[in-house]
């Protein structure tokens, strides 16, 4: 890839999502499905599946990653459009993040608490669960790994769900 991206997602179900989840379940080989330990005609075939399902994605795409841009300012920067176009786009009033370290969480629920405290969401609750705990999570790490391979040049698995993902760009310049 030309450009370092940070790349964060969400995945809207039509629904509670079960369907999609359920038929993702025959790809996982482990605690959890996960995009860098799928093979090729796997991911491609992971993709033709999500992009089958009724349901929206969103990609948040924030560059450049270059010298003294860390990734942790990237995501904040990423989740602070995320959750305001997840609210403001689509009335949504929960994300549901994949836990990292606490004091990782902890930066996203500040950045979840400043956005609160300025007005520029209301009513969106935000929590973190262990990934291998919920399917549904399984969905954005899929997108996301499409979407980044398609930077790279590889579009064969992004080909199959494109039309059902939102693309946001936030620039860290």
């Amino acid at each position: 890839m030309g450009q370092p991206v940070y790349l964060l997602g969400a995945y809207l179900p039509q629904g509670d999502g079960a369907g999609l989840t359920a038929d993702l379940l025959r790809f996982e080989r482990g605690r959890k499905l996960h995009w860098r330990d799928a093979k090729p005609r796997d991911k491609r075939a992971v993709c033709q599946v999500i992009g089958a399902h009724e349901a929206s994605h969103i990609v948040v795409a924030a560059a450049p990653l270059v010298d003294g841009v860390r990734e942790e300012r990237a995501r904040q920067r990423a989740l602070a459009s995320l959750l305001v176009i997840l609210e403001q786009s689509y009335s949504v009033d929960t994300l549901v993040l994949e836990r990292r370290e606490r004091s990782q969480d902890e930066k996203d629920e500040a950045q979840w608490a400043a956005l609160t405290r300025s007005g520029a969401i209301q009513a969106l609750r935000l929590s973190h669960v262990h990934g291998g705990d919920e399917p549904r999570l399984w969905v954005p790490d899929q997108v996301l790994g499409a979407y980044g391979d398609s930077l790279a040049g590889d579009t064969r698995a992004w080909e199959h769900l494109a039309h059902r993902v939102r693309v946001e760009h936030v620039s860290l310049a």
